[in-house]
């Protein structure tokens, strides 16, 4: 089958030459620059005027340039400025420039109605006009000296191209103004807002609300400005991007337009319009290809293998007999073999403004490149061929085809998603289509777009898509599948202990399961103060809140979806209670005996603890500490600890120095059990005596031999008293007046003594059951 697809062919010419914009306003007057270099095809232009006066006469505002490298936007074509315009060849060397304009001055109502300020230097071209064409175009570039620093002040250098004449949408144009900002989003569509130094500006001088008060999104607009502060191709500081005037127009009624200009507030810094040469222009329509096909219709086999070509006149030429002729020419597809003969020449009677002809092809089944047929459209013939062409249009030919289709798989990440599957087929396809998707091989819609059912979560499905176009020729193969990557709702916790350390930095970590990524964070305390957004934050409570033995911290996860899924949680950071402990030993030693070092109990800060055991230097010289036993640092348990060593033999009573320091977790630390605020280790004080006859037991073993099985104080038989035993905990086990303790079943292990006399004194110690 045989596909017709019609393509415009456009040609133009580019010419080069020097690099600096030249200006010529006194070559010419300026009807003849308006005529010579503004106007293009399709309008036929007559009373030219200039200020009111006889555009037949120089003037020093007005003429043409020509800047072959286009350095100001265009290459050449008709200006006309505040002053005098040949101030724009010179290199840019000042922040500001103008030189004098002519001597007829004007006020023009439509002009100064565009801007809340006087305006000055105006110049004013008028003419009338009939269109051959059903719209109006030409391109034009605005360029100032007030740009970029008077940009949103009440210098508005302003400028307007004002029609007049039946809309064809409807009533007249009354003098309305064509030169408008076009929409930055949709470039073919125009705003209501006037081309002037506060519409189009870079946005970043003067006082805003001064360009808002004419384009409220004057921002918007920055887009058309093209800074030239370090241009030197020509003289203005800054321009607008290469805009067109459109309008639409009733072809062969006559219109009226004025092109404005003037400086606003004062007479200083020129501005200038740019108009493109011969872009002033209302052509008519000559030749296009088109498709027969109706648009709807079922029945599509038949109808692809034929086009048409529509020829149209100008519309001042319909009240005449009106003949044209074409050839065609470089074409690709074959006479006689892919299309049938075409008729010799086309003849529109009186009044009548176009026509068309049928472009028949032959299908021959086989699959081959594109192939064309172009079309040139001419007035007469000349001896050596065609002359004066009109215009030109190609129509392609394919054979035995098919065509790609764009589509997108579908993956839901959210709740919120929904597939929708929607096919675009692409180009050799021709509408109307007909869509078909497939599931395992059976039919599950026609439709398009088609809204598939949502998986199961984290299952694909993969569906098959089948396209017939108007001609009957199927898409290649496509497949298309649909995700479902939903995680089920968010939750957090936060992974950190409550363990706080006074003084330094605390870490906490917020733990995510489930959620749709990226996630944010959002930390805040229980007084409302917020933290870095992040997984983990480093915060210090006791710093912030000394008074406070616990902070309650929260974090609120929310996921990437719309709207969020959310989650939170909390933490109470508590502050350490202050680091206390026990510890025990001989207080009245012998000489020779061993003295029991025990730490009974710890608490307060935070487990796990160590301890330190050390001596006084001038008793137990440091190259004795490692014979002593003990004196080493470990882990505590919790349970207790204690180890002994022999006092060395003195000459005289002493004071014998030792210091347990216990460290916690937060590195504060204690000593022999009491609580100093500053945590600074201190000494206990052992005191020793020198030898005597109080020999005490340090070791028993109660094992029923008859030798050593009881604890004896032999002082209590002539020295009465009480005997009080403990075990390593502090626990009371025996309390007596007698001077022996039978031991039964008391494990091994380290107890405690304490002796009463009855005179007043006291003894304590420890001793160790061995079984």
């Amino acid at each position: 089958m045989r596909r017709l697809l019609f393509i415009l062919l456009l040609s133009g010419l580019v010419s080069l030459a020097s690099a600096q914009v030249s200006v010529n306003n006194s070559g010419q007057t300026v009807a003849e620059a308006i005529q010579n270099s503004l106007i293009g095809e399709g309008v036929d232009v007559t009373n030219i005027t200039l200020n009111g006066l006889p555009g037949n006469q120089i003037y020093v505002q007005a003429g043409t340039f020509e800047d072959p490298t286009e350095s100001v936007g265009v290459g050449s074509g008709f200006i006309m400025g505040t002053g005098n315009v040949i101030m724009a060849e010179q290199p840019n060397t000042g922040g500001g420039n103008s030189l004098p304009g002519g001597p007829f001055t004007i006020n023009d109502p439509d002009l100064e109605a565009l801007t809340n300020v006087s305006v000055n230097d105006q110049l004013v071209i008028e003419f009338d006009f009939i269109p051959q064409g059903d719209t109006l175009t030409f391109n034009y570039i605005f360029a100032s000296e007030e740009y970029p620093e008077f940009g949103c002040s009440s210098f508005n250098d302003v400028f307007g191209f004002f029609l007049s004449g039946n809309n064809p949408a409807g009533g007249i144009y009354n003098n309305e103004n064509i030169a408008l900002v076009p929409d930055p989003d949709n470039p073919d569509e125009y705003t209501d807002v006037p081309v002037a130094i506060n519409s189009i500006n870079d946005g970043m001088n003067g006082d805003p609300a001064t360009c808002e008060a004419i384009a409220p999104d004057y921002l918007d607009y920055t887009v058309f400005y093209v800074d030239n502060q370090f241009g030197t191709d020509y003289e203005y500081d800054g321009r607008t991007v290469l805009l067109t005037a459109r309008a639409i127009v009733n072809c062969g009624e006559p219109y009226h337009i004025k092109l404005a200009i003037g400086d606003g507030t004062d007479t200083a810094w020129d501005s200038a319009v740019f108009l493109e040469e011969n872009s002033f222009s209302a052509a008519p329509t000559g030749i296009t290809a088109e498709s027969l096909f109706p648009l709807g219709l079922v029945e599509i086999s038949d109808n692809c293998d034929e086009g048409f070509a529509r020829i149209e006149r100008p519309c001042a030429a319909d009240t005449v007999y009106y003949v044209l002729n074409y050839i065609v020419n470089d074409s690709t597809a074959e006479y006689g073999v892919d299309y049938e003969p075409l008729p010799t020449e086309i003849m529109l009677p009186t009044f009548v403004l176009d026509t068309v002809f049928p472009i028949i092809t032959i299908p021959d089944g086989i699959t081959e490149d594109v192939e064309y047929i172009c079309i040139e459209l001419s007035e007469g013939f000349a001896p050596e061929g065609p002359f004066n062409i009109l215009d030109t249009a190609c129509i392609a030919l394919i054979d035995n085809y098919t065509f790609d289709v764009a589509i997108n798989n579908q993956v839901l990440w959210c709740p919120e998603d929904s597939p929708s599957f929607n096919a675009n087929p692409q180009f050799p396809g021709f509408a109307p289509f007909q869509f078909e998707y497939f599931l395992d091989g059976v039919s599950v819609s026609t439709e398009n777009p088609y809204e598939p059912p949502i998986p199961a979560q984290f299952d694909t499905v993969l569906y098959t898509l089948t396209v017939t176009d108007f001609c009957g020729a199927f898409n290649n193969p496509t497949e298309v599948f649909v995700s479902n990557m939903v995680r089920d709702d968010p939750t957090v916790s936060i992974g950190s202990t409550g363990q706080y350390c006074p003084g330094l930095g605390y870490d906490l970590t917020a733990i995510r399961t489930g959620g749709t990524g990226p996630v944010s964070y959002t930390w805040t305390d229980e007084f409302f103060n917020t933290y870095e957004n992040q997984q983990t934050v480093t915060v210090d409570p006791q710093t912030l809140y000394p008074a406070e033995t616990e902070v309650i911290f929260n974090v609120l996860l929310e996921d990437a979806c719309n709207p969020a899924r959310t989650a939170e949680a909390d933490i109470v950071v508590t502050y350490p209670e202050p680091l206390q402990g026990m510890a025990s030993m001989n207080d009245v030693i012998c000489t020779d005996q061993e003295l029991e070092l025990s730490v009974v109990s710890v608490s307060g800060g935070y487990p796990p603890y160590s301890y330190t055991w050390t001596a006084d230097p001038q008793l137990l010289p440091p190259s004795d500490f490692p014979t002593l036993d003990g004196f080493v640092t470990n882990d505590f348990d919790g349970e207790g600890y204690a180890f002994g060593f022999f006092v060395p033999e003195t000459e005289s009573s002493q004071d014998f120095f030792i210091t347990l320091e216990v460290n916690d977790w937060c590195s504060d630390s204690l000593t022999n059990g009491f609580i100093f605020p500053n945590y600074h280790p201190a000494a206990l004080d052992v005191d020793t005596v020198e030898a005597l006859d109080c020999i005490y037991p340090n070791v028993v073993s109660p094992n029923d031999d008859g030798s050593n099985d009881a604890f004896i104080i032999n002082e209590l038989i002539n020295r009465p008293g009480r005997m009080f035993i403990y075990n390593r905990w502090g626990n009371l086990l025996v309390e007596t007046n007698r001077h022996i303790w039978n031991i039964s079943d008391e494990p091994e292990g380290t107890y405690y003594y304490v002796v009463q006399f009855d005179d007043g004194e006291d003894k304590k110690g420890y001793f160790t059951i061995v079984r």
